[in-house]
């Protein structure tokens, strides 16, 4: 029996400029592979940065639907990013997935931007 390995890039684009690490999941959904795949990938990209990191943008703009494995890659990842004492931003959440998260009062733990106008705005208090 062989194991087949994922390529992280299939299911998250990541790149850090200025050390802001943003990831980009892509869509339609982030069920419990892709959660942890994603997961592993991004901390990989953040952990060298240790306290140097500036700030972690997800970029959900891709994605349609979200089950609780998908909410709880969000979470860690916003533990790691605190962890360096750096901001979790959430942009381009879709209505339901806004609802999702103001219900489950993840607004206290992200900061959730519409789209990339907000996203600009947010990093230029980063500054």
């Amino acid at each position: 029996m062989t194991t087949q390995q994922s390529n992280p890039a299939q299911f998250v684009d990541v790149t850090v400029h200025d050390d802001i690490v943003t990831a980009v999941p892509v869509g339609p959904s982030i069920g419990e592979r892709e959660a942890n795949i994603i997961n592993e990938h991004v901390a990989d990209v953040m952990t060298p940065l240790g306290k140097a990191l500036r700030a972690l943008v997800l970029d959900m703009s891709k994605i349609d639907y979200m089950p609780s494995v998908g909410i709880g890659m969000c979470v860690d990842l916003h533990n790691r990013a605190k962890a360096a004492k750096a901001p979790a931003i959430i942009v381009g959440l879709n209505e339901n997935l806004t609802q999702l998260f103001t219900m489950l009062k993840l607004t206290r733990v992200f900061k959730l931007v519409a789209d990339d106008v907000a996203l600009d705005k947010e990093m230029s208090r980063l500054k």
